[in-house]
């Protein structure tokens, strides 16, 4: 089961509203105990930021823009009742939100490329332009992910990041002039769990809904998957929410 992150149930205290069940998987974490609920359901991952509304017309679920088939994106939000969505990672940044008035949730997979193109911010978008949430509403929790310990990027991947979050100038001004700090072996260490709160503060999310994990998947390898620790791909753990 998944390791404690506040209480010994891979839980984070901001998520304990009763309307809510969420958890942050580990290594041994496949989807079991969710025999109340639908899911866990999944997209097929393209490290895009392409969001996916589920809603619950009343008879089932409804599929934004797609007929009956797999879905494909790197974000989910619903409004049903007992639908577990989940995210897939090892490595990349889990983000899960909630909304507690509205009733609303997301699950977002936020690799380099997502965070790039602010995914962690358009999932906050999503449940307010579709769902009619309030920003100042919302919780947020990011996950176990790579930490700037172990995420070391070549200028390329430093240079999308500067030039291509939206919101730069004002992220710049406030955390200084890199999202990540110089290495030892002269590339960049670059912190994506810490840019994926800026942004969710770029739209509107007071800072102390936002819990942060600050744990390194590739630190942990007992705990964790880790593409870049392992060089290659063993598996995913699994992350998600649903409403009850």
């Amino acid at each position: 089961m998944p390791l404690s992150l506040d209480s010994g149930t891979g839980s984070f205290s901001l998520f304990k509203h009763p309307a809510q069940f969420h958890l942050f998987g580990d290594r041994e974490f496949k989807g079991e105990g969710l025999e109340h609920g639908e899911g866990p359901i999944t997209a097929t991952q393209v490290h895009g930021d392409k969001i996916l509304c589920l809603r619950d017309d009343g008879h089932g679920l409804v599929q934004e823009g797609l007929a009956q088939g797999e879905l494909e994106g790197d974000g989910l939000v619903t409004d049903r009742n007992a639908c577990f969505i989940a995210v897939a990672t090892a490595d990349c940044v889990p983000v899960l939100l909630f909304d507690p008035k509205r009733k609303i949730i997301a699950a977002l997979h936020a690799g380099w490329r997502g965070s790039v193109l602010n995914i962690a911010a358009q999932g906050v978008t999503r449940m307010v332009s579709d769902f009619g949430s309030e920003a100042k509403d919302i919780l947020a929790g990011i996950g176990p992910s790579i930490g700037p310990c172990c995420f070391e990027v070549g200028e390329d991947v430093l240079s999308a990041i500067e030039e291509k979050t939206p919101h730069k100038v004002d992220v710049i001004r406030k955390f200084g002039r890199k999202f990540g700090r110089k290495s030892e072996t002269n590339r960049w260490s670059c912190d994506l769990p810490k840019l994926n709160r800026m942004q969710l503060i770029s739209v509107g999310l007071p800072p102390e809904q936002i819990t942060v994990a600050g744990l390194c998947t590739s630190c942990l390898p007992e705990r964790y998957y880790s593409f870049r620790r392992d060089k290659k791909k063993l598996g995913n753990m699994l992350s998600g929410i649903m409403l009850r």
